[in-house]
């Protein structure tokens, strides 16, 4: 009767909204992972950007030592 199926359509569209609602959260859920793997990703790149400007700056100061060890060697053979 006209009560039942009211109830029934009732239920129905509490159901349909529920899933409705249900997979706003999935997509939001999916939105929110994509973000953070992309921002770890980046802090990710900039890590390792530090890491080989300091690895560079390190060669670099290696390379002048031993340049001045070498130009004070080749002054003591000269004297």
């Amino acid at each position: 009767d006209k009560v039942d199926q009211d109830r029934v359509d009732a239920l129905a569209l509490s159901a349909e909204k529920a899933k409705q609602e249900q997979e706003a959260k999935r997509r939001q859920e999916q939105i929110d992972l994509t973000e953070r793997k992309r921002q770890e990703e980046a802090e990710q790149k900039l890590r390792l950007a530090k890491q080989q400007e300091e690895a560079d700056a390190k060669k670099k100061q290696a390379a002048a030592q031993q340049a001045a060890a070498d130009a004070e060697r080749e002054k003591k053979i000269a004297d």
